[in-house]
């Protein structure tokens, strides 16, 4: 998860650039590996979330746990489009013009509702991602006794581990930024057009990390500890 997935996520993209290796060119958009893979990282982080709900010991800890397990779920959500990338009903026809892509979402509608929900939500996000798993634990490591087992640093805090994830969703999408000032002919799947599906599959691997680090703590907070 640190390294593995991470490094598969960012390169399997690049494949699908040799039209003989797209396997998935004839499947439906929404059903490609790294947009499944999303969906399948999202559900494990919500389960984590629930169970880090559960070993919560304070009300701070529960609302916090809560809080992280209904953002996986209305990201999960919305990447679905609520069940209709599987079920493929027809949404209703005003909402359908509202939506950018005609899909059951929010993020797509026209307007403040999709700058809220990508713009803001997303860099939001990157912003997190990068303080938390690389700023917060630089800081830490200078001041130790902060992380005492029950304190807030102990537990809210992503794991310095998680820091690879992050800094590959931040940069992945130089590569669209890069192809503006150059004329090519190359039509990138990932890399330089659709480069949000991946993106959004890293922020999900980050979501699932943090979740599991945090139901790890806090099951390491209940145990007995030895003086």
């Amino acid at each position: 998860l640190k390294w593995g997935l991470p490094a598969a996520i960012f390169i399997y993209p690049a494949i699908l650039i040799n039209p003989a290796w797209n396997w998935e060119s004839h499947f439906y958009r929404e059903y490609g590996l790294i947009e499944t893979l999303s969906n399948i990282l999202l559900l494990a982080a919500l389960i984590f979330a629930v169970q880090a709900a559960i070993a919560s010991t304070t009300l701070l800890q529960r609302s916090w746990a809560i809080l992280l397990g209904f953002g996986c779920f209305l990201f999960l959500g919305e990447e679905m489009s609520w069940g209709q990338h599987y079920i493929q009903w027809t949404p209703p026809e005003t909402w359908a013009e509202m939506n950018r892509q005609s899909e059951t979402n929010l993020h797509n509608l026209k307007g403040w509702p999709e700058f809220i929900f990508t713009k803001v939500a997303r860099n939001f996000l990157s912003i997190g991602m990068i303080v938390g798993s690389v700023l917060a634990p630089w800081w830490l490591r200078q001041n130790p006794t902060l992380c005492k087992i029950g304190s807030i640093h102990f537990w809210l805090w992503p794991s310095a581990q998680s820091a690879p994830v992050a800094i590959l969703a931040i940069i992945s999408n130089i590569p669209k930024r890069f192809l503006k000032n150059f004329d090519v002919n190359i039509t990138w799947e990932y890399y330089g057009h659709n480069d949000g599906e991946l993106k959004e599959c890293l922020f999900a691997l980050f979501i699932l990390l943090y979740a599991m680090v945090l139901w790890r703590t806090l099951r390491i907070q209940q145990a007995p500890q030895s003086f």
